[in-house]
């Protein structure tokens, strides 16, 4: 009886970083574009992040 190749366990590992590092990210760049808005509350609001909020939801 063989083995499977192991190419395809080192993919599962690289596909959950991937994940992983695109899913820190994201929420690091959402937390800053709050910051950056706080900064000049008279410049409008925080309506463009309405539809992030459906996304927040979802994950």
């Amino acid at each position: 009886m063989r083995l499977p190749p192991q190419r395809i366990r080192d993919f599962d590992y690289s596909f959950y970083y991937y994940n992983f590092f695109s899913l820190s990210f994201f929420f690091f760049y959402i937390t800053e574009i709050v910051k950056e808005a706080e900064k000049y509350p008279l410049r409008g609001n925080l309506s463009f992040l309405c539809p992030l909020a459906v996304w927040f939801r979802i994950l």
